[in-house]
């Protein structure tokens, strides 16, 4: 048999790995959890540039019409002229 105090000693050691071990796994946690939140916004923002840029190429063809409209307008103007 194994004495009391090196039962007791013995143990203490194992106590402070499964203390370490489970500070470790908390830490491995919260970097998943923030990863995952990081993930998300990262699907948000990408979900919100490409409504950018959807409204740009539109802004922009819009852009480039009245522009065309403009144009012709000065052209229609200056034939009358």
């Amino acid at each position: 048999m194994v004495p009391k105090g090196m039962a007791k000693a013995s143990s203490i050691p194992a106590e402070k790995k499964l203390a370490a071990s489970k500070a470790r796994l908390k830490i491995m946690l919260q970097d998943l959890n923030r990863m995952c939140d990081e993930s998300e916004k990262a699907v948000v923002i990408q979900g919100q540039l490409s409504l950018v840029e959807k409204l740009f190429e539109e802004t922009d063809a819009l852009q480039s019409a009245f522009e065309e409209g403009l144009e012709a307008e000065a052209q229609e103007a200056s034939m009358i002229e």
